[in-house]
């Protein structure tokens, strides 16, 4: 009978005395027997390496390690070289990212490497197994930063339920590349990733202190890797003012990622196959600058416009850069409507 491979969970810690708990709680819980739990505590200020240490001497699977240096932003040495740092630590060969106020449902590990031993065990190329996520809803104060209907949300917060982050509840296929390039798709805290990837395409970006996930992500698909997705929400992401995002930031560090992928990869010839006709590659670069007018990148955008007019023959292109102008600034009036509330 062939060996069960050990899972090594990496957890990065900053003062989540409130949340740690629960979080190694439920990987304790896991059906799948054969796993290790990596955390890294970045200089806590609060009594998060009490509560970890205390679960590190009853169980001999849970590693702590306490990690000092110069201040980084919120964290100390910064949440990349944690993260980083749990990786190099870990003795299992696959990496399940965890981060330290979710929850993982007691089936999390056990099926999503079934991915990797029952469903696709051939697959040399496939490095990532990401799912969907529940989405539990702490304080009112975080209504407005959950992008989905707001009566949904008020509903699992009265319910003290759970919402399903449908957006993510899609597989992409070979698509995935280009619908990543135009937003992250994927949640980092469901991710299963075989340890030696890292070994050829390297760790976490700390240049992208905000969107290091989704850098990573489009690292793995521009090498060539590909990344399934398990349509099974497998953990619980705890909203609380703490984690709510900088959405301004994330933006912005976003917007220059992708411009430097637009810049440094001929994504035609890695998203489309060799045999693609001219109208194929033209809906392809109208796609590409809606994508950049929606981000409010109009140099991108007319410049990808206009390769589409100069493959397809169409001289209304620039119409629809006009068009997804005016959009891109309707586009909060939209979620507005659409949500009842503005993010």
């Amino acid at each position: 009978m062939q060996k069960q491979p050990l899972i090594s969970v990496i957890t990065p810690l900053y003062n989540y005395e409130k949340f740690i708990g629960g979080c190694i709680e439920s990987v304790l819980a896991q059906t799948y027997p054969h796993v290790e739990m990596v955390i890294v505590d970045d200089e806590s200020t609060d009594h998060s390496a009490e509560v970890v240490r205390e679960y590190a001497q009853k169980y001999p699977q849970i590693h702590y390690i306490y990690q000092s240096g110069k201040k980084l932003g919120p964290w100390k040495m910064g949440v990349v070289p944690a993260i980083n740092t749990a990786i190099q630590a870990a003795q299992g060969e696959y990496i399940a990212w965890l981060s330290a106020d979710d929850l993982a449902c007691p089936e999390r590990l056990s099926h999503s490497l079934a991915v990797f031993t029952e469903q696709f065990p051939d697959d040399d190329r496939l490095a990532m197994v990401y799912a969907d996520t529940y989405l539990e809803v702490h304080e009112r104060e975080c209504f407005d930063k959950v992008p989905l209907p707001l009566a949904d949300v008020e509903k699992a917060f009265d319910t003290q339920g759970y919402v399903r982050w449908q957006s993510r509840d899609q597989d992409y296929g070979e698509g995935l590349l280009l619908q990543n390039f135009k937003n992250n798709v994927i949640n980092g805290s469901t991710s299963l990733i075989r340890k030696c990837v890292f070994d050829e395409i390297g760790l976490f970006d700390s240049a992208y202190p905000l969107v290091h996930d989704y850098e990573m992500w489009m690292r793995m698909l521009l090498k060539g890797y590909r990344i399934q997705f398990l349509a099974e929400p497998l953990i619980i992401s705890r909203i609380h003012t703490v984690n709510v995002p900088r959405w301004h930031a994330c933006q912005q560090e976003a917007k220059q990622l992708i411009h430097k992928i637009w810049m440094d990869y001929a994504l035609e010839e890695l998203c489309l196959s060799p045999s693609a006709g001219s109208d194929e590659r033209a809906d392809f670069h109208s796609a590409l600058g809606e994508t950049f007018a929606e981000k409010r990148m109009f140099d991108l955008a007319i410049s990808e416009f206009r390769r589409s007019m100069e493959l397809s023959g169409r001289s209304d292109l620039y119409f629809d850069v006009y068009k997804q102008v005016v959009l891109s600034y309707l586009f909060p009036v939209y979620r507005l409507l659409r949500y009842g509330h503005r993010l």
